[in-house]
């Protein structure tokens, strides 16, 4: 091999029906629907909503029902995150707390929802922050870079027991939004891109043409390729008619939603350029104010256990979709070189520093970061063996020279 392709092994092979539906997914053993409520039930915050219930403080006549707008189509693998929380929300709730879902585009553009869901026109939307990092950059650091090395849960406890949360209500108020955040799951580690040929080196990249989306453009920018930012529905097109080379998207289970495997067939595995992703439902501030504290309780309580069986979710659709692509629909992976990932650590460090010297938020944002990375991270470094070792332990040993297989 010329370059670390990423090379099948004997025991990848796809069970069958492994990828659970939604319904199999809150009806499953572990960290199902019954197993994740009891588990949200079982806080003191839940267990006081469903007394208040009993107790009558909650409203028992017509449901309460939020027209929610996502940033993606109905057939998007994200669809799963906020049709999750919808289900476990009317189950908490026995029906009284709905969410009406609909996709992207469907009332206002996907750039537009914070500003809807602020004045009332939505009561909420579903999206990733990074989708907002064209108009507020500070807001694109909850989920593009390498994050100091936190991966997309360190960041969600940063975000609860660092000061995150905090910080961006604090950027939401001072843009004039009238919103409450709430983030919750954790996306895997993105690829670095999808490619008509492999990326040996940083060179590969220049003039290169290139979507990349929210803060991340500006590390491909920096690396030489030249970015486009395009929505989410014109990039597979873009990429037939030749106006674009190559591109990265999501997750791996995201990029064979979209169809990128339809159209490129090289895909650089990992990547520095956005590591730490998490959705956000964003509620009008009015519409959450009206909701009795009961019911504000379930609601958060609801998105953190949801947490729990969407990294479960992802984890076992990635491994199956990965296996997929690869033995199915004909992708090479590659492993994308160590020149490539340092070259983009140092693009980041660019970026930021460029984005610090513009915006006092954006500095303190990641400074807060640094701080709780350089704590958390460090502690988590210091105490786990890399599982790379284990797994090639069991799963890599090569026969005894002589040996027969």
């Amino acid at each position: 091999m010329k370059q670390d392709q990423v090379m099948p092994r004997s025991r990848d092979a796809v069970p069958e029906g492994s990828v659970p539906g939604r319904r199999q997914i809150l009806k499953g053993a572990g960290v199902g629907a019954a197993g994740m409520a009891a588990l949200a039930l079982s806080s003191p915050a839940l267990a006081r909503s469903r007394a208040a219930a009993s107790q009558g403080t909650m409203p028992a006549q017509e449901p309460v029902v939020w027209r929610c707008q996502t940033a993606w189509s109905l057939e998007d693998d994200f669809q799963s995150y906020i049709k999750t929380l919808a289900d476990v929300l009317g189950m908490l709730t026995e029906g009284r707390l709905q969410l009406e879902i609909l996709p992207a585009g469907k009332v206002v553009p996907t750039d537009a929802l914070a500003e809807a869901v602020s004045s009332g026109r939505l009561d909420a939307c579903h999206r990733t922050l990074t989708l907002d990092s064209l108009r507020q950059p500070s807001i694109g650091l909850w989920g593009s870079g390498p994050a100091f090395g936190m991966d997309a849960l360190t960041l969600l406890s940063w975000h609860r027991y660092g000061g995150g949360e905090a910080l961006l209500q604090e950027i939401y108020a001072a843009s004039g939004l009238k919103v409450h955040s709430l983030l919750y799951g954790a996306l895997p580690t993105p690829a670095f891109g999808w490619f008509k040929r492999p990326i040996a080196r940083v060179e590969d990249l220049n003039g290169m043409r290139f979507h990349a989306g929210g803060l991340a453009a500006q590390i491909y920018q920096e690396l030489g390729a030249t970015v486009f930012q395009l929505p989410i529905d014109e990039i597979i097109p873009a990429l037939r008619r030749g106006e674009i080379e190559a591109a990265e998207f999501s997750t791996l289970s995201g990029d064979r939603a979209l169809g990128l495997p339809e159209v490129l067939k090289v895909c650089m595995l990992q990547s520095h350029h956005q590591v730490a992703e998490q959705t956000e439902l964003l509620i009008n501030a009015e519409r959450w104010a009206a909701l009795p504290p009961a019911w504000q309780a379930v609601v958060e309580q609801a998105t953190q256990a949801v947490t729990a069986t969407l990294i479960g979710q992802q984890i076992n659709k990635g491994a199956t979709h990965y296996i997929e692509m690869r033995e199915v629909q004909g992708v090479r992976f590659y492993k994308t070189p160590e020149s490539v990932l340092r070259a983009q650590l140092q693009a980041w460090d660019r970026v930021t520093v460029r984005n610090s010297n513009g915006d006092p938020v954006f500095a303190r944002v990641l400074d807060s970061m640094r701080r709780y990375a350089q704590r958390c991270v460090g502690w988590y470094t210091d105490s786990t063996a890399d599982r790379r070792m284990a797994y090639n332990h069991y799963f890599m040993q090569r026969s005894p020279k002589g040996s027969k297989e």
